[in-house]
């Protein structure tokens, strides 16, 4: 394993998200890095309100993102701290984002009964949902460090999360 001091984070590059070979594929010795090089594609916030828009691109997050979700899972190799904080930052940048207003509050007129609204479905809830289960894999992993987890799911992070309670999609 790599000193966590040694290793070098570097911020998403701008453009094109290129695939990433598989944690199977590659030396043990190289997963933690790998890891972090997924992190950093799904930190790409893609827009999903066009369908044919970023295809290509949509697909290789969805896939590294489960691929995230597996390797947590598997509990195979243990992530460093800096993986973790990493882990958090992209989840972060993925959930924590601005919610459309309630229906009701657009029109200006009074409530309707919320039984009878269509609620207001998130697009990129096929990616959301993969981040999800992937704070939820980290949560519950026995694999994880609670003292190390709590310096990156502070108070600031859990109020976040609650605030999206107020989501008008039933599946979040």
């Amino acid at each position: 394993n790599a000193n966590p001091t040694e290793a070098v984070i570097v911020p998403p590059p701008s453009g094109t998200i290129e695939p990433l070979p598989l944690f199977r594929d590659v030396p043990v010795s190289e997963r933690q890095n790998l890891f972090i090089r997924k992190l950093q594609i799904c930190c790409h916030t893609l827009d999903f309100t066009d369908t044919m828009k970023s295809v290509r691109e949509k697909e290789i997050k969805r896939q590294a993102l489960m691929e995230l979700v597996e390797f947590i899972q598997s509990g195979s190799s243990k992530i460093n701290e800096i993986c973790q904080e990493e882990m958090i930052k992209m989840v972060s940048v993925n959930i924590f984002r601005c919610l459309p207003p309630a229906f009701h509050e657009n029109t200006g007129q009074d409530a309707t009964d919320p039984e009878e609204e269509e609620p207001c479905l998130e697009p990129a809830w096929p990616h959301l949902q993969l981040v999800y289960e992937l704070l939820l894999r980290y949560v519950v992993s026995s694999d994880t460090d609670t003292k190390v987890a709590k310096r990156y799911i502070d108070h600031s992070f859990v109020l976040k999360l609650l605030d999206l309670f107020d989501s008008e999609d039933p599946r979040e």
